[in-house]
């Protein structure tokens, strides 16, 4: 067919060009557990895996981590002097570990989508849809969690407390990199980062019949965070990772919390 006998298909066809998506994308883990219980007194958990992607940088070297974690539990109302009828179970658990993170849309290449052919010039065109970022490194995060369990008179009331301390490392953020790239910011690990805090559930069963049951559940939770380090350019310009047009966005600054508001300050309504 001559296109130019045929302009508005042609014009039809610069404009519908059809898209052909070819993702590959490589994840290999490798995983082992053991567990140990002693007379139902102590549980013991070890858990250990390797994790690898093609996701992640060329330069970084980084594409297989290692993984592990282990948690037990002490079961206190199996002693003989815990045996009460209205005791269930009174439980002290713990765990440690570390786990990793990577986000699905990144890439260590460039990646180029094509576009329709450009009218002016008659010449197929393209953009770059994934900017390069071969020193991108695994999100690990170390954890630690103590807890206490309770189940008093037939499971009617259960008592759940936690404390966890979670700090990441290599933190995967938004940072401003030159425009002339033709983006304006890039997912890098430029920081660390510590969440802690204490969740406590409570539930309890006040009438049980056959054919009625009323329930109460109370949750409440405490979570404090704080920018451990951050890495590299530590300008602030850079670390603020995000504007709105109230002129308000949002700031990374080491030995506060992630996340805080940072602005103008105004008179009257903001």
């Amino acid at each position: 067919v001559n296109l130019t006998d045929y302009p508005t298909y042609a014009n039809w066809l610069a404009a519908n060009v059809p898209v052909i998506t070819d993702n590959k994308n490589n994840t290999v883990s490798l995983y082992a557990s053991v567990s140990y219980s002693y007379y139902n007194y102590f549980t013991l958990n070890a858990n250990a895996r390797v994790d690898g992607s093609n996701k992640f940088g060329d330069r970084s070297n980084d594409k297989l981590l290692p993984i592990w974690s282990v948690s037990g539990a002490y079961n206190i109302s199996e002693h003989d002097w815990m045996q009460y009828n209205w005791i269930d179970y009174i439980r002290l658990k713990a765990s440690f570990g570390y786990q990793g993170n990577m986000l699905s849309d990144q890439s260590p290449t460039t990646i180029i989508s094509k576009k329709p052919t450009n009218a002016y010039f008659g010449e197929p065109t393209s953009t770059i849809k994934r900017y390069p970022n071969p020193n991108l490194k695994w999100e690990k995060t170390t954890t630690t969690n103590v807890g206490l369990d309770v189940s008093i008179f037939n499971s009617r009331f259960n008592l759940s407390v936690d404390w966890y301390n979670n700090v990441s490392s290599n933190l995967l953020i938004k940072q401003k990199i030159p425009t002339s790239t033709g983006y304006s910011d890039q997912y890098q690990n430029i920081g660390s980062i510590r969440n802690r805090g204490v969740e406590v559930v409570l539930n309890s069963t006040n009438i049980r019949t056959k054919d009625f049951a009323w329930t109460m559940d109370f949750n409440i939770a405490f979570n404090r965070s704080k920018v451990l380090d951050i890495y590299g350019d530590n300008s602030e310009t850079n670390n603020f990772i995000q504007t709105y047009e109230s002129r308000m966005g949002f700031k990374i600054e080491k030995g506060k919390p992630m996340g805080q508001f940072y602005g103008l300050v105004y008179d009257g309504l903001y």
